[in-house]
């Protein structure tokens, strides 16, 4: 990825059973990354967003996790 970053991107989804989402993911996260963009997948989708919430976790995660 480049030094400057162009800036952030995150990647949402409904939730559920969907074939070829994990392909479609793989695929955003490559081309965003390649093109500088840091990539984000947010946990609980919109409501991961929108609360933010900081639940307590004994793995130390976020809401969200960086897609590498």
């Amino acid at each position: 990825m480049a030094k400057n970053s162009k800036g952030t991107i995150a990647i949402l989804t409904g939730g559920g059973d969907v074939p070829g989402l994990n392909p479609a993911i793989r695929a955003i996260t490559i081309r965003a990354r390649r093109e500088g963009y840091k990539v984000l997948g947010l946990r609980r989708g919109w409501a991961g967003i929108v609360e933010m919430v900081q639940e307590p976790k004994y793995d130390n995660s976020n809401n969200y996790i960086e897609l590498t």
